[in-house]
């Protein structure tokens, strides 16, 4: 457990924006704020990394209509998005392979994800006139007939194609943070079941010309192997359901079967997709409360709930109500672990025992600290480096940017220097005084009241603050002046709005940049 947190109210309240706002009444999307700073919208934000952990840059990040693309460091920030019961993220990149997270976005609230994108396992070209097998060096395999592939278009392709096969290991840490969607299945009678991975593979068809994507012919069948993790052979059926994801959706759907000869499954299969070789898990849940430990333990809203078993899957829940409350699925009479997350930051793992089939276990108040506040920045390929900055209470005053990346209470987690961001700053405490956010043109051509940026403060408990810069703007030097925090008895007081540009002024000029 987190021991950097100071205690917080159960209430915060904002005298010069807001009255009598308690910390845990959850937004209605719907209705109007009374501070036209204070945003119902939900933010979708976090990081992207290779399975060793590498931050990887220029992912396309969408959901829906909004997309924007991950810093040199990973990170992401989705702004604006509309609240929903379950959005479809998805994560693009030329040469890994694409996958998916649902989540839950909640008006006022942000949702962190931490997802990581597999490099494709085998490339290797295949002449679609007359078809071929691709093999891994784990033993995958798919077996494409003549004729596999059709054109952007749908017309048949008959040239060369790039074939890509991945195969995913479920009984690792890092299969499982690989997995598209959810641990989460409609079967063949339109019923739903928790599932159970013993492997899954990609198969992707390109153009070698362009890099394009292309798809696989309409009533063609391929063979598929898949073979099962050695720690989950004794376990395998001799037949298992297949199960495709569907991207749009974001949903696994069962659509064919396998048959396992001991240490792999072989099947058909009418398309190409990712395929996943699962059985239905019998069904019992977990229930408890995440709080704020170190703050008085108040409920936790919009906390993600992680739940891994101890064979092939994950669960949970992606954002907890006001109350903090969770009640997750999970596979029954097997051991596993459950943590909480939020705003990039992790709570105490439990470790319990599932309950039979249908019945349910109880894990009480899980300990999670919250970042009290969190600011991202993000604008077009144009200033090429817009800086954060933050100047906190101390004697002398702390200065948090570029140049002085941490200080005793806060710090800057992604600092971007080639245009769009996000840069993000976390505060881990609050000392009483007055906080001040800005930025700084560094370099680049245009301005930042022309193109685009946005900065946004998340508040726990509050909201969410939105900013863009007045006009004004003239290019390098040109000083955004955000907000004024207010800070009284270890509890943000009031929120002060400046939005005003300071002309020819150095990142280390703190006229500026102090209150």
């Amino acid at each position: 457990m987190s021991t950097r947190w100071t205690q917080r109210s159960r209430w915060l309240l904002f005298p010069l924006l807001l009255t009598g706002c308690p910390w845990l009444q959850e937004p209605d999307p719907t209705e109007p704020t009374d501070d036209p700073e204070l945003t119902r919208a939900g933010v979708v934000m976090g990081t992207v990394v290779d399975p060793s952990g590498y931050g990887l840059g220029s992912v396309e990040v969408s959901v829906g209509d909004l997309s924007t693309t991950t810093n040199s460091q990973g990170y992401f920030v989705l702004d604006e998005v509309d609240p929903t019961e379950r959005a479809v993220v998805r994560f693009d990149q030329d040469g890994f392979v694409s996958t998916a997270e649902i989540v839950r976005v909640r008006g006022g609230e942000s949702t962190w994800l931490d997802e990581v994108l597999t490099p494709h396992g085998i490339v290797q070209t295949v002449d679609s006139a007359s078809g071929g097998t691709v093999t891994t060096s784990e033993g995958a395999s798919v077996t494409l007939p003549a004729g596999f592939a059709v054109g952007p278009n749908g017309t048949a392709w008959t040239g060369p194609v790039d074939v890509a096969v991945t195969l995913f290991d479920p009984s690792t840490d890092a299969g499982l943070a690989s997995f598209p969607g959810e641990f989460w299945g409609t079967r063949t009678d339109s019923t739903e079941t928790l599932l159970i991975s013993y492997g899954f593979m990609d198969v992707s068809l390109f153009d070698p010309a362009t890099g394009d994507r292309l798809d696989s012919a309409s009533g063609a069948s391929f063979d598929l192997v898949v073979p099962v993790p050695a720690a989950m052979q004794a376990d395998a059926p001799a037949t298992i359901p297949l199960w495709w994801f569907d991207p749009a959706a974001g949903e696994w759907l069962e659509q064919s079967t396998a048959t396992f000869d001991g240490t792999r499954y072989t099947g058909s299969v009418p398309h190409l997709s990712i395929w996943n070789c699962d059985v239905a898990a019998d069904r019992s849940y977990v229930v408890g409360r995440v709080v704020d430990c170190d703050g008085g333990g108040d409920p936790v809203m919009g906390a993600r709930v992680t739940v891994k078993g101890q064979r092939g899957w994950t669960s949970g829940e992606t954002s907890t109500p006001s109350d903090g409350t969770f009640r997750i699925p999970v596979d029954s009479d097997h051991s596993c672990t459950l943590w909480p997350s939020k705003n990039g930051e992790e709570g105490e793992q439990v470790a319990f025992t599932s309950a039979g089939t249908n019945g349910e276990v109880d894990v009480g108040d899980v300990c999670l600290g919250v970042p009290p506040v969190k600011v991202t920045l993000t604008w077009n390929a144009q200033p090429q480096d817009l800086d954060s900055h933050l100047t906190a209470p101390g004697d002398p005053r702390e200065h948090l940017y570029y140049g002085t990346d941490s200080i005793s209470h806060a710090a800057l987690d992604t600092d971007d220097t080639d245009g769009f961001g996000p840069e993000i700053i976390t505060f881990y405490d609050l000392r009483d005084g007055i906080y001040r956010y800005a930025v700084h043109h560094y370099s680049g051509s245009s301005d930042m009241s022309t193109e685009g940026a946005t900065a946004l403060m998340i508040v726990d408990g509050v909201g969410i603050y939105r900013a863009n810069p007045p006009a004004g703007g003239q290019g390098v030097d040109d000083v955004w002046q955000v907000w004024d925090l207010t800070v009284s008895d270890g509890q943000v007081e009031a929120v002060t709005p400046l939005n005003t540009i300071v002309r020819s002024t150095g990142s280390t000029d703190m006229d500026a940049f102090d209150p």
